[in-house]
């Protein structure tokens, strides 16, 4: 799995580091249930944000952990984000990977990611946990 920003993303991203924006970002984790790849340049109308009984987007809580982790990187994490099937489900879902929206300038896309296998949401109290994470690397790893 790959961790793809788009245009917007990377622009928000870099704002946040060189403090154009204050406080944390105010990020909405989504599940997307549409057969799709993503590609850099794509935009949220890519994808179509899943719907199964209990479904809900999670909204992040900004980055909340970071730092070193070896070999001159940096890996940052967020909260986990839960999505949970109802009981009972009458409306089900496969699901084939997650996007993060960016709720202080109109659900624009900041980066999404395509799991290696889909993951179907059809069994009562169903969980499926996301991590969203993504490691920063100096010009000498690349």
């Amino acid at each position: 799995m790959t961790v793809l920003f788009s245009n917007y993303g990377e622009i928000a991203v870099l704002d946040h580091l060189v403090g154009d924006l204050t406080g944390p970002p105010n990020w909405t984790i989504r599940l997307f249930k549409n057969d799709v790849t993503p590609a850099h340049g794509d935009d949220e109308t890519l994808f179509t944000e899943a719907d199964f009984d209990g479904y809900a987007a999670v909204s992040m809580s900004g980055m909340a952990s970071g730092g070193n982790t070896g070999g001159d990187k940096a890996e940052f994490t967020a909260d986990d984000a839960v999505f949970t099937v109802g009981t009972s489900p009458v409306t089900t879902n496969t699901i084939y990977g997650y996007y993060v929206t960016d709720d202080d300038a109109v659900d624009k896309l900041v980066y999404s990611e395509r799991f290696d296998t889909s993951v179907d949401m059809d069994t009562d109290d169903e969980e499926l946990t996301i991590t969203p994470s993504f490691e920063l690397w100096d010009s000498t790893q690349a």
